[in-house]
């Protein structure tokens, strides 16, 4: 966390954009297969994402802002 120009917190989060799609209401089995499919997708790479991060195969980043004083 760091901290902004007025005081608060805030968080350092990276958002990484699948572009896996689901149907909203599957009728077909296989539109209903392709959501299930895409959902373990996400869910094998949040894992993989998170065994990286424990590993520490992932660094922080720490953003270190310096104000100008003049």
């Amino acid at each position: 966390m760091a901290v902004g120009d007025d005081g608060k917190r805030t968080h350092l989060r990276d958002f990484e954009y699948l572009k896996l799609y689901q149907f909203e209401k599957p009728k077909l089995a296989s539109e209903r297969k392709n959501n299930k499919e895409n959902l373990e997708l996400a869910e094998n790479i949040l894992a993989v994402r998170k065994a990286d991060y424990a590993q520490g195969n992932m660094v922080l980043k720490i953003i270190l802002r310096q104000r100008d004083l003049s």
